[in-house]
């Protein structure tokens, strides 16, 4: 099965996303990724919005692959990129 971590602040906003098969990987290894990206510094440990403390949420999602999932990822990801751009102007 195919899950999401988010990392989210109290007002829930989202921060970063990581998509993983729990045939591989578990919510700590994923934890663990996330909390790696903080510490290198190449994301704000804090919400860009409202700095508030950043925790992880893990859903499952209605996908059985990876490559079920990816068509919809690229999508969102495309999305999220659009909106950050847009915030940074």
């Amino acid at each position: 099965m195919i899950w999401l971590t988010q990392f989210l602040c109290s007002h829930r906003h989202l921060s970063i996303a990581i998509v993983w098969d729990d045939t591989v990987n578990t919510e700590e290894e994923m934890e663990e990724k996330g909390e790696g990206l903080y510490k290198s510094g190449q994301i704000n440990r804090r919400c860009g919005l409202c700095c508030g403390d950043l925790s992880p949420e893990h859903k499952r999602s209605v996908f059985s692959t990876i490559e079920e999932a990816e068509p919809w990822l690229r999508l969102f990801e495309r999305h999220m990129i659009a909106k950050r751009a847009m915030l940074l102007n």
